[in-house]
Formats: structure tokens, sequence, C-alpha cells
């Protein structure tokens, strides 16, 4: 079975540019005193989440010890979050407020690098690099979801995570917890992940009939796909605002299908291919760190020096993406790329019998 699926990582091309688009709105808005607000860029963080569960369960389970799943997933992680994060640190300290930052110190540093949320002067509760807060969800799944490794069963550990998730949404709020953080971890956003492992373990299940789905199916799969989009789009246009503890109920299922309906296409012989969007893709991790402090000085140097007049303000969010995905593309190549052999070679190996013969 080929694992390499294109029309996921256009997704993830796609998803992590909402993201962008997303966050570059207040910039243009203060930029400008405009007063762009359009949410639904926001269900890229969704997409991804459930995109996460789909690959682990398609492609990672049983196939590493967890000790090797583990260290592979910190290479693939973790570096590039320290690196983005010490961008922004050293953005500060030579005099700029990226991103909004106002405040920073050594204790604030250190907890961001570790995941761990600090409680800035203005109240927030949150980490130098504020989105950072999506890779406490994917850290916290990995670990899970590797335990459940000695099921052997891929259907038993959604069980089993299913109902662990179901306690800590259900019961967590009770417990009254002292750090404002854990309360993260209440949160039914984590059933998403859960979403993309129930379409792969499917799909592996049924993967002969989807290979002979045919044209008529497609279509069908291709019309879910729109009404799926387009139930997006309503969603925006009629102002209904998504409260965060029933988000997994709307757009958490819109992007399940969405996923689906790409996956099941692309088995059955309908792909993207268009090589800037895969690459786009591939880059999209460095593209969801890296865009916030790529577009925000893009725009700064743009209102500037070149595009002031406030109907310009389309051309420079245009001009700021493109900033943000040509930097993130070349990061990819010569950063991120690094670290992802480093994550493969981990989770090739042995590692824990290797520790425990020593």
């Amino acid at each position: 079975m080929n694992n390499q699926l294109y029309n996921i990582q256009a997704l993830r091309a796609i998803s992590a540019i909402l993201v962008a688009y997303y966050h570059v709105q207040p910039m243009i808005n203060s930029a400008y005193n405009t007063d762009y607000s359009i949410n639904f860029g926001a269900v890229g963080v969704d997409i991804f989440f459930v995109i996460s569960g789909f690959i682990m369960y398609y492609s990672a389970y049983g196939k590493a010890n967890i000790c090797s799943f583990l260290i592979g997933r910190f290479f693939r992680i973790v570096p590039l979050y320290w690196l983005s994060t010490l961008i922004l640190v050293f953005f500060f300290m030579v005099g700029f407020r990226p991103n909004g930052l106002h405040f920073l110190d050594a204790d604030t540093i250190w907890k961001s690098l570790l995941f761990i949320k600090t409680t800035f002067p203005d109240g927030r509760v949150d980490l130098i690099l504020s989105l950072g807060w999506t890779l406490i969800y994917e850290i916290f799944f990995y670990v899970v979801f590797s335990l459940t490794s000695v099921f052997k069963s891929a259907e038993r550990s959604l069980l089993a995570l299913f109902f662990f998730f179901s306690i800590l949404i259900f019961f967590g709020p009770y417990t009254s917890p002292t750090h404002p953080q854990i309360k993260d971890f209440f949160d039914p956003i984590m059933f998403e992940f859960l979403y993309g492992g129930v379409i792969a373990t499917c799909i592996k299940n049924f993967q002969g009939r989807i290979s002979g789905i045919g044209v008529v199916g497609k279509i069908r799969i291709s019309g879910m796909l729109a009404l799926s989009v387009a139930a997006l789009v309503i969603l925006e246009v009629l102002g209904l605002q998504t409260p965060q503890e029933w988000r997994v109920l709307t757009w958490g299922l819109l992007a399940a299908a969405i996923v689906g309906c790409l996956v099941l296409l692309e088995l059955s012989g309908w792909r993207i291919s268009n090589g800037f969007i895969l690459l786009i893709g591939n880059a999209s991790y460095s593209l969801y760190l890296f865009h916030p402090i790529i577009m925000q000085g893009s725009i700064k140097i743009l209102h500037k020096y070149a595009l002031s007049n406030p109907m310009l303000e389309i051309i420079t969010i245009f001009l700021s993406l493109i900033a943000a995905i040509l930097s993130s593309i070349m990061i990819y190549l010569y950063i991120e790329k690094y670290f992802i052999r480093i994550s493969k070679n981990f989770s090739k190996r042995n590692i824990c019998a290797r520790m425990n013969s020593v």
C-alpha cells in the first residue's frame, strides 16, 4: 500500500493557507483600519487534526515501538517549534514586538519551549508562539496513541481513546484544575483525531472495494466534497459562530468529510498532481509555524514603503501570503527536511530494545 497520499498533501497546503489568511486579517485591519473578519479559515486547524489522526492510523499504527515512535515525533515537531519561538524571542530582544508580544522573561521563555502556558500581564494564558496551542493537542494525542499499541488492533485503540477522551471531557471540568492549561485536555476538539482514525481504519478494511469505484461513484464523492465545503461557507455567510465546545460537531465533522472524500477520490484514481501545491503541502508545517512573523513583517514593510493606500490592502494580503508561502518552502527545504530525516530514522529503529540491552 502506498502511504503517500497526494490529495492529503494538497489539503495540507490549503489548510495552512486558510489558517494564514485567518491570521493575516487582524494584521491588515491594524495597518489599514479595515474590518476583515472571515472566521472559517480557522477550520484549517480542524482539518490538520483530522489528518493527524488519519495518518497515524493509516501508516504508523503498529509499525514502531513506543519509544522509537515518540522520539521520531519529537524530532518531527519540537525543534522547528523551538526555532520559531526563539525567532520571536530574538525580535523582542532587539526592540520589536512580534505578533503582539509585549512581555517576556526567562520563565516565560523556558515554559513556552516546554509547551507550558504562562499568564501574561494582560491576563491571557498563552505561549510565546500563540498557535503552539495546537501542538499541545498533537503531542498529547501522539503520547496516548502510542500507548494503545499494546492492543495490537487499530479498532481497539480507537475504542480505548474514545473512552479515555470521553472521561476527560465529561468528568475533567469537575476536578477543579489549579492550572488553566489543564483545561485544554478537557476540550472535545480531541475527538477530531479520532475522526481521522476512523476514516483510516474504514479505508483499510474496505481497500478492495474503494479501488473499484467507478466514474459515477467518484462524481458522487466529489459532490459530497463540494457540499462539505459549501456547508463551511454557508456557516460563515450566515454568521453562525460555533461555540468552542460544539466545534467538533460542526467544523470537525465537515473537516472529516473533506478528508474522507479526498482520500476516497485518490484511492479510486482521482488525485491532485500539481507540483507546486504538493510542495506547499510538504512545507505546511513550516508555513503554519512561521507565517505570523513573516506576514507581519511583510505587511509593515509594504504598508510603509509601497502600499499605504487603503485601496491596496488586497494586494498587501496577497503579497504577504506569497511571502509566507515562499519563505516556508525555503525553511522546509533547508531546515525542516533535516529534522524529517532524523524523525524517520528514529521511527525505523527499535530504540527501546537497544536501550534495554545496554
